[in-house]
């Protein structure tokens, strides 16, 4: 007979798979239904393990994504959905991963937060508008 892994979890462990698991639901609710079926609504539960990987909100890597390609529907290089760089990817789960880490590196550690203080350095030429509607993405996807 198999035990269920849930047996050996703690209550810290389950409440955070539980978390996890609601917080894929929001981006994968997001992308498909209020973006009509972005292609990254396949990817949230690797947008969630990133985030959690580097430290990143959550919702910050889909919300770029939505600003940048709509979610993955209008590509600036091969898999490249966030407009990061010159760079093509083999991949949108590698994508996730280096733009992730890349955020980490580049922003976070920096103390850029927040889409505002990000914006200046990832998006200089509309900085103002670009940290306005990623917040506002990132915002919507947690009314779900």
């Amino acid at each position: 007979e198999v035990v269920p892994a849930e047996v050996f979890m703690s209550a810290e462990q389950l409440r955070e798979r539980d978390l996890n698991y609601q917080r894929a639901k929001k981006i994968e609710t997001y992308l498909r239904v209020n973006r009509n079926n972005a292609p990254l609504a396949d990817y949230a539960e690797k947008f969630v393990e990133v985030a959690n990987k580097y430290g990143l909100d959550y919702r910050l890597l889909p919300a770029i994504a939505v600003m940048e390609s709509g979610g993955g529907k209008s590509l600036f290089r091969p898999y490249n959905a966030w407009g990061y760089g010159k760079y093509s990817f083999n991949s949108f789960e590698e994508g996730i991963e280096i733009v992730g880490k890349g955020l980490k590196e580049g922003y976070i550690d920096k103390g850029r937060v927040t889409p505002t203080q990000i914006a200046p350095l990832y998006c200089p030429p509309n900085a103002t508008n670009w940290a306005r509607s990623v917040q506002k993405f990132m915002n919507e996807i947690e009314s779900i």
